[in-house]
């Protein structure tokens, strides 16, 4: 079985491969419940290695003033950085959740579980 779930995310031709990157990396570091624990609530979740996090337009931070969702890859060097909007982000939170179900089936309930709080009107 496979580390990752996506497994090809190294294509950089594709513009957010960083996305795949992401949830390739947060698998195989065996945190994939957490995260989407934490997405589920629309808060960030990352490593040293790669992020996720969703705009706080309340911060002083200028840098988090942004719409959609902000993916990162290679932290601790000049970051590879991507932002989705709402809705692809809902698509590929969907996509490696199923990836995710296809690997380890006695998690689908707790991950449908999950997914139906990201919905819209659920947070």
């Amino acid at each position: 079985m496979s580390d990752q779930l996506f497994g090809s995310w190294m294509d950089k031709r594709d513009s957010n491969w960083v996305v795949f990157a992401y949830f390739d990396w947060i698998y195989s570091s065996g945190m994939f419940i957490q995260m989407l624990e934490c997405l589920s609530k629309r808060w960030g979740f990352g490593t040293d290695d790669v992020d996720c996090r969703f705009p706080d337009n309340n911060s002083f931070d200028v840098d988090d003033h942004f719409s959609g969702v902000e993916f990162s890859y290679g932290l601790m060097y000049d970051p590879d950085v991507v932002i989705v909007s709402d809705e692809e982000f809902g698509r590929y939170l969907d996509m490696a959740c199923f990836k995710y179900i296809e690997r380890t089936p006695g998690s689908a309930e707790y991950v449908r579980s999950m997914l139906s709080r990201n919905e819209p009107g659920n947070g």
